[in-house]
């Protein structure tokens, strides 16, 4: 009963997200389809590569934002005169995991979650210098999986470290800057979404990946050669497809459990047997019906 009362819930989460309201939030938000900067990483758990990610950077929202991460993942700005780092996201960890809500990365300093820094930053006369950055624009919600934003330690504290979500949290809204989205490649964040995890560094439960998750190789799209390019319309319509998937899956799912659950009652009720009746004993529990003579 437990059991199919928590797939019930997972079925109305379900259904409270997957509704036709995203895609005129979506549209009333974004504007129209425009072609923008994407780039990609290739993904490797442990020593196995297990697939690429596509990201579309939203340069339209947050043009400082966006060219900082697509500098990180091209690397062409080199080394760092502060921190004598490569400016690059190759060979860099996902480094923290919260299931059902984030995957976080991006320390190209220490690789571990501590550091972190960005490759551009703009002053008030429009230069490039190096260091953290300032939030430049909070207009893209956190509304649902595979939204690219910035981490940080408060206002203002933008560097390298970004994460990838895997559920709505809107609460995030107004403080990190949501600057792309994952178009291709989302069931790949999700998979590491689902890792186990270990070590409490931050208070909040085992959060670092059992087995390393790298960025194996990052790079941009030419947009002229990335034949898999969806519109925001496609890319909308086949979000909405796959939660209705989903939500079918864990109907099916229910309906299995309680399946289950009757026929296994059904058993247990005609397996069972009308205890004998006693016979009725005397003293000693001499049986009282048998025939007996005396010696």
């Amino acid at each position: 009963k437990a059991t199919v009362s928590v797939l019930y819930w997972k079925i109305h989460k379900m259904q409270k997200f997957n509704t036709k309201a995203i895609v005129k939030r979506m549209r009333e938000k974004e504007g129209p389809t425009t072609v923008r900067d994407k780039v990609f990483m290739d993904i490797k758990i442990g020593d196995s590569e297990v697939g690429k990610i596509v990201i579309r950077l939203r340069d339209d929202v947050a043009p400082k934002t966006a060219e900082n991460f697509r500098l990180l993942c091209t690397g062409e700005n080199g080394i760092s005169p502060k921190t004598k780092t490569m400016h690059c996201y190759k060979g860099i960890r996902f480094h923290r995991i919260l299931k059902g809500f984030i995957v976080q990365g991006g320390d190209i300093v220490k690789n571990d979650g501590t550091s972190g820094e960005c490759a551009v930053q703009y002053n008030p006369e429009g230069k490039a210098i190096s260091g953290n950055f300032d939030d430049e624009s909070f207009k893209i919600s956190h509304d649902r999986p595979g939204l690219v934003s910035m981490a940080n330690r408060g206002a203002n504290t933008n560097n390298s470290q970004f994460f990838v979500t895997l559920a709505p949290c809107t609460h995030l809204d107004k403080k990190n800057v949501c600057f792309g989205e994952v178009i291709k490649g989302i069931e790949v964040m999700q998979a590491i979404g689902r890792l186990e995890t270990t070590n409490d560094t931050d208070g909040q439960g085992p959060t670092e990946p059992k087995l390393p998750v790298v960025i194996s190789n990052c790079g941009e799209l030419p947009i002229e050669e990335d034949e898999e390019y969806e519109t925001q319309e496609q890319l909308m319509q086949r979000t909405l497809k796959q939660q209705e998937q989903q939500a079918q899956q864990v109907v099916t799912t229910v309906q299995d459990a309680v399946t289950t659950a009757l026929v296994r009652k059904k058993r247990q009720s005609n397996g069972k047997q009308k205890p004998a009746k006693k016979k009725s004993s005397g003293m000693f529990g001499l049986d009282l019906d048998s025939d007996s003579s005396s010696a």
